[in-house]
């Protein structure tokens, strides 16, 4: 009798082993399932921010092109009121 009982104990452990391994492997699917969400977000932004500096960027580069236009249109300026 006492060796069913041991029996049944050990069955019974094996089953529980059985669902914590389930559990776990559960677990680390759903946390790499949001580390790839939480990744692909930040792909995203980075995405965003990248698109708004290389916009800014041709801005900065556009209005440098006219700050240095006007300055060389004024320097030609002054030496022809120089004359």
């Amino acid at each position: 009798v006492l060796l069913r009982v041991k029996e049944n104990e050990i069955d019974y452990l094996h089953k529980e082993i059985s669902c914590l391994r389930n559990e776990l492997q559960f677990l680390n699917t759903q946390e790499k399932r949001l580390a790839c969400q939480r990744y692909s977000d930040m792909q995203d932004e980075l995405s965003g921010v990248r698109g708004r500096s290389e916009r800014e960027i041709q801005s900065l580069k556009e209005h440098l092109r006219l700050a240095l236009t006007a300055l060389h249109e004024g320097q030609k300026l002054g030496n022809s009121l120089d004359h």
